[in-house]
């Protein structure tokens, strides 16, 4: 009855309906799908006006601290439903079912929320009637949600029906005295009574009864401000109540928190476990930053002296579990990330009832401090800033997570012992995210980060990818160009630009560096698919931006003090210490290492004043090597002086096809008409040398597999105007295509497509190629004899829909991951360990098996691999619908506790486990007559 609409499950029934968790088909969003029973509807007429007037109250209200309205409507048959933004958490009445009573700090400020959510309703005329914990929704990142208007009164309009004085309305305990009475007409303040209510079962765990007792009798240690506020809002007299929901909140703001750790021990110790926190001359810590879950101190090492940045959390949020798994989580996720421009995880501890990691000290400040004392960057300080940070964040993707939060103020400065030279180093992994993810580290749907450098997709809570940092730094760079912020406008002003799909480039400053320009416009570009598509693009850029700056005498050499960020190779990073010793401060009170506003003509150090520093380049080039001659590998270069358009015919774009290798086109030869994949090689990647000897060794081993499952090379051809990889033609779905249609697939029904993907990884490793991509939406699912005219988006959807034993004969075909080498020699890898990466988000020292059992457990479960499991069995999430034996053995695989030596056996192993046994491969995937065709198709290409 709902075509736009996947109903996935059944969330809970009330006195309105029954609500359920869907997925919204058009925009691919989770949402939650409210539905009126026709019966009910039948019983009662004024159910379905009661039901329509909660659409239209919510429809109304747009503020962060009430549950948004999507749609709504009428199917065919009558059924009436409303389609509202889903809460991926739980609900106050839940968390007080489970806790018995809220801590005072929690009740506080989900209270807080619920006021400011009244407020805005109450100054729209707009009565909520029903508020009880029950209809507070409280989501895993923290966020309170008002939902439920089901008994909303409109008190501007002369609405009848829903607002009739001689109905009771409500739920009896959290309602009003004058509620109770029919005929007395109810106003906003029978809402204050009712939150009032909810307050006292929060802070006591008890409803407020008879002559019930004041929340300090029964909770010791409360602070007194809770009495008079819960004894104000339950005035039977509503006079005497709060007049407004506005002065409750104003009331709640003077209750104190709990001191943090620090914060008691403050005046006897000022240490944890073996890190003492720095003092200023007054006893106060030094305090480096401040954030919801936590505060972080400059702190020194007792027994080696060594100073780290030590982030401990609140003591009042240590026995909440959700806060605390986040806590951990962050730092597991920094534990995983090893680069030169990225903070180092120290150390990470719980002891003494108290909980903290320690990370790298970069003892230069921030860079939002930096530009506030000094003011606009140059352009060129900038872009290199810009290099540094982007190198991060693009190992920081190719691990398979998001930083969602990137901003001046979380690029910090390390001083280089002993020099005027500073690197910048990326922190707060708070809101890491791992790629394509809907649990873990954090829930999918929810809006996270800073406002002004947060991307439109992100305010529309829609899934993410790398596109998003992409946007922060691009707004991270544009703060730096001005010393400031770009856009100065209120929340709401600066969240409608953002919804608006107005683009910035007429706001960049058009003093900076045309090429400058250029690169911002297509990082901050309103629309996704028109943004740069990832942080490899971005570098590719920020070189070209540097060549045509050299070009105009913009970078001045090194010998004259330019004011340059360091960049350290990435060979150094083995030789580079974890934790920095800080430099002797400069001044009281001021950064480390200021950048003066603008470079003067060859300065001095004597120039500067006495204590100030400036930052001083390393030598290095500033463009990729020139391509130079290699030894051929099998399949080499094949080079040509015309332009790639005499030899081929572009047709169609694939969307990220092969990620950061480039652009890829599905093409026609122009001799032949021959259909052919094509892949314009990034001018990053064809000008080294080094990285196309490493994808001309890729492309010889795809061929020398031979393998039917693999996408296999044709050619590598150096035109004149771009260096194309040319690969066979696949058309079909992809294995992410039937995801979203289904969700998951059980074991018995996916077990033919595993077996083919268990086939192709060990005859990859067989061949020595372990390189492969196994993401998803790169893997084909291509219908063997399938004429191409059915193959089209409606059709292929009715295949999919269908159980797997009834689709056509299917190859499931994996492409090789060309650019693995690169990134293990690039990011400071050991050793490249037969499969530099196969899934995004999985450890590139990884072995091959258990990267196929994080892509069965995608496959079974229709989630990806939990970030925790990846570090210890105790973080995985069982499979639903799987044995517990076969789910141990998943668990100890993908943490790399148990190891096979290659994926048929682990898939073997799990079909046994469940009873069922390991199909055969279908006649259609022989390897003889591929193999045959594959060359001669190979041989008219070259």
């Amino acid at each position: 009855m709902l075509p736009r609409y996947d109903v996935e499950l059944l969330l809970g029934r009330g006195g309105m309906g029954a609500v359920y968790k869907g997925r919204q088909k058009a925009l691919d969003r989770t949402v939650a799908i409210k539905i009126l029973p026709t019966e009910m509807e039948d019983r009662d007429a004024s159910f379905a006006e009661r039901f329509k007037n909660e659409a239209r109250a919510m429809a109304k209200l747009n503020h962060p601290s009430i549950v948004a309205v999507h749609d709504f409507g009428e199917t065919d048959s009558g059924l009436l439903y409303i389609v509202m933004e889903y809460i991926e958490g739980t609900d106050v009445a839940r968390m007080c079912s489970e806790q018995g009573k809220l801590q005072g700090d929690h009740a506080k400020a989900i209270t807080m929320h619920v006021c400011d959510a009244l407020d805005y309703a109450h100054n729209l005329g707009i009565l909520h009637r029903d508020i009880k914990p029950a209809n507070i929704m409280v989501g895993y990142d923290g966020r309170v949600k008002v939902a439920d208007f089901g008994l909303a009164k409109m008190t501007q309009t002369d609405e009848v029906g829903l607002t009739q004085s001689n109905m009771l309305m409500g739920t009896l305990h959290y309602m009003a005295p004058e509620s109770l009475v029919l005929g007395t007409a109810v106003d906003h303040r029978a809402d204050i009574y009712a939150v009032g209510v909810m307050l006292y079962k929060m802070l006591t765990g008890k409803l407020p009864q008879g002559l019930f007792e004041m929340p300090t009798k029964r909770v010791p240690g409360l602070d007194p401000l809770f009495d008079s506020i819960v004894s104000k809002a339950l005035r039977e007299d509503r006079e005497d109540r709060y007049s407004s929901a506005g002065d409750m909140r104003r009331d709640l703001d003077g209750i104190l928190s709990k001191s943090t750790s620090l914060t008691s021990a403050r005046k006897s110790s000022t240490r944890f476990g073996k890190y003492q926190v720095s003092t200023h001359s007054d006893g106060r810590p030094v305090l480096l930053g401040s954030g919801a879950s936590g505060k972080t101190y400059k702190a020194v090492h007792a027994l080696l002296g060594t100073t780290v940045a030590l982030k401990v959390i609140h003591e009042n949020l240590l026995s909440d579990h959700e806060v605390k798994q986040r806590f951990i989580n962050e730092a597991r996720a920094i534990s995983l990330l090893k680069h030169p421009h990225i903070a180092q995880l120290v150390d990470c501890d719980e002891t003494e009832g108290s909980l903290y990691y320690a990370m790298e000290y970069c003892d230069g400040g921030d860079l939002e401090k930096l530009v506030s004392s000094r003011g606009p960057l140059p352009d060129v300080t900038v872009v290199q800033f810009g290099r540094q940070a982007a190198r991060a964040l693009a190992y920081v993707h190719d691990k398979g997570y998001l930083h969602r939060d990137l901003k001046p103020s979380n690029l910090m400065l390390s001083m280089v012992p002993g020099k005027d030279e500073a690197n910048l180093k990326v922190i707060d992994f708070g809101l890491v995210k791992a790629l394509g993810q809907n649990s873990g580290l954090t829930q999918k749907g929810q809006f996270r980060g800073t406002l002004l450098y947060t991307s439109p997709e992100q305010l529309r809570e829609e899934e993410v990818d790398e596109r998003a940092d992409v946007f922060a730094l691009g707004m991270t760079l544009w703060f730096l160009l001005i010393g400031g912020a770009p856009i100065k406008k209120n929340s709401d002003e600066l969240a409608t630009l953002r919804l608006s799909g107005k683009n910035h480039a007429s706001l960049l400053p058009r003093k900076s560096h045309p090429a400058l320009r250029a690169l911002l416009t297509e990082m901050l570009h309103p629309e996704v698919k028109k943004r740069a598509r990832n942080m490899h693009i971005v570098l590719s850029g920020i070189e070209e931006c540097l060549v045509q700056m050299k070009r105009t005498n913009l970078i001045v050499p090194a010998t004259s003090h330019q004011p340059l960020p360091v960049e350290p190779s990435f060979n150094e990073m083995a030789e580079q210490p974890t934790t920095k010793h800080p430099r002797q401060p400069s001044k009281p009170g001021t950064a480390a290492s200021p950048i003066p506003p603008t470079p003067p003509p060859s300065p001095t150090p004597s120039s500067f004043p006495p204590g100030e520093t400036i930052f001083t380049p390393r030598p290095q080039p500033i463009s990729p090597t020139p391509e130079t001659a290699r030894r051929p590998t099998g399949l080499a270069l094949v080079k040509s002086n015309q332009p790639l358009s005499s030899k081929f015919e572009l047709l169609e774009e694939s969307e990220d096809l092969h990620g950061e290798l480039g652009m890829s086109y599905q093409a026609r030869r122009i001799s032949t008409g021959e259909l052919v994949q094509l892949t314009k090689l990034d001018r990053t990647f064809s000008n080294d040398s080094q990285v196309m000897s490493q994808i001309e060794t890729t492309a010889s081993q795809a061929i020398k597999c031979k393998c039917v499952f693999l996408v296999q090379p044709l050619t590598i051809l150096g035109f004149k105007d771009h260096t194309a990889l040319v690969e066979e033609s696949v058309e079909g779905p992809s294995l992410m295509d039937v995801l979203k249609l289904r969700q998951k697939l059980p074991l018995q029904e996916s077990a033919q497509l595993l077996r083919q993907l268990a086939e192709a990884c060990d005859q990859a490793l067989q061949a020595e190629l372990g390189a492969l991509d196994l993401e998803p939406h790169r893997l084909t699912i291509q219908f063997v004899g399938m004429p191409r005219e059915k193959l089209g988006h409606k059709e292929i959807q009715k295949v999919l829909m269908r159980p797997t034993r009834q689709w056509p004969d299917y190859v499931v075909r994996v492409m090789p991951d060309y650019l693995a080498a690169h990134r293990a020699s690039s990011y400071g890898e050991v050793t490249f360990q037969m499969s530099a990466t196969i899934t995004r988000g999985m450890d590139e020292d990884a072995d091959l098996p258990s990267r196929f059992a994080r892509l069965t457990y995608r496959i079974l479960s229709g989630m990806p691999v939990p970030a925790a499991s990846k570090i210890s069995r105790s973080g995985y999430v069982a499979i639903s619908g799987l044995g517990e034996e076969p789910n141990r053995v998943m668990a100890r695989v993908i943490s790399r506790e148990l190891q096979f030596g290659d994926c048929l056996s682990l898939l073997r192993n799990l079909l046994q486990l469940e009873s069922l046994s390991l199909p055969s491969l279908p006649n259609h995937a022989q390897n003889s007559e591929r193999a045959k065709a594959t060359a001669t198709h190979r041989n008219r290409i070259n």
